[in-house]
């Protein structure tokens, strides 16, 4: 269809000489390319608006457009350019950063675990004890040894009353009189045992030599029942037992055992015996007699020295057999041979 711009054009046209009629055609025609190409251009316009009305329709608000009038015929229709809001808007790519490339670490090799220097143990500095504490300590090391001590020594069998005044004194306390304290039986004991008869002492003697030899016997039979070695250690026992009770009493002595190997003498102490037993030095105190035989000893000759050495080389020999005959070994520390 003909635009009224067109409508008008073809008029002039045709109201002027039959002879223009191919230049009216042609005028027609190019009319009417006009007229698409404005129609064309509209369309893209409408287009291009619609798409920048939608891509706005969020962010700003509908610009309301003046409504188009109608265009008279003898003029023709200017459409002014769009709004800068009608621009179209280029959306911005979102620009994808690159992948980081995942480098492998490289795997680090486990350390051997290096052995630290061991530490040295740290002395500890003790404090000096107190005189009390030293004293304490050893008084309790001291009884300590004792009863160890005393276990290995052995204890006797108890024995009876070997002396005639004791046995009467016996008599007496099993005799007494109710309320009697012991003070008292001990001074009529004592004036009583003055006044006794021969016959009555007599008894009193008679039991304490049976009480000896029940002693005696008493005494053998346990010795027998513990062995030579027992007694030997029991005797060693003894003597340390003398050495810490120092002074006091009770002392024990050594247990007397036959079946023991006898020492061995020296040869100035076989010199020292041969010199007592000729009577010699009889009535002579005993620190001035040995003073003196020390002294006739140094005064010997060889010769008169070797004869009481061979006495000494002989008792050792003796003395080793016994021993190990009785013990099964040979005895520590025991020389056979005399230099």
């Amino acid at each position: 269809m003909l635009s009224s711009i067109g409508r008008a054009s073809v008029r002039r046209v045709v109201t002027r000489s039959p002879q223009s009629t191919t230049r009216a055609a042609q005028g027609i025609w190019q009319f009417q390319r006009a007229n698409i190409e404005n129609a064309n251009n509209t369309s893209n316009r409408s287009q291009v608006n619609n798409t920048t009305r939608r891509s706005y329709a969020t962010a700003t608000k509908a610009i309301a457009k003046p409504k188009a009038s109608k265009p008279s015929v003898t003029s023709r229709v200017v459409q002014k350019p769009a709004n800068s809001v009608n621009k179209k808007v280029v959306a911005k790519k979102t620009v994808k950063k690159p992948a980081k490339k995942l480098v492998k670490k490289p795997i680090k090799k486990a350390r051997k675990p290096v052995a630290k220097p061991a530490k040295k143990p740290v002395k500890r500095v003790k404090k000096p004890k107190s005189e009390a504490q030293l004293a304490a300590a050893a008084a309790l090391k001291k009884t300590a040894n004792l009863k160890a001590l005393k276990a290995v020594a052995l204890q006797a069998p108890d024995a009876k009353p070997t002396k005639p005044w004791l046995l009467y004194v016996s008599d007496m306390i099993v005799n007494r009189e109710p309320g009697q304290s012991f003070g008292d039986i001990i001074q009529a004991t004592a004036n009583k045992w003055k006044n006794l008869s021969p016959a009555e002492l007599e008894v009193y003697n008679r039991r304490a030599n049976e009480n000896k030899a029940e002693n005696a016997a008493a005494y053998k039979k346990w010795v027998e029942s513990h062995t030579p070695d027992e007694i030997r250690q029991a005797n060693l026992a003894r003597a340390a037992l003398r050495r810490l009770k120092g002074n006091k009493a009770k002392k024990p002595s050594n247990i007397k055992d036959e079946r023991q190997p006898k020492r061995a003498l020296s040869a100035q102490f076989f010199f020292h015996r041969e010199r007592w037993a000729s009577g010699d030095l009889k009535g002579i105190r005993i620190p001035d007699a040995t003073a003196l035989l020390f002294k006739e000893w140094n005064e010997l000759s060889p010769a008169q020295k070797q004869v009481y050495k061979e006495r000494e080389v002989a008792a050792k020999q003796a003395y080793v057999e016994e021993h190990r005959a009785v013990f099964k070994r040979d005895p520590p520390h025991t020389k056979i041979e005399v230099k």
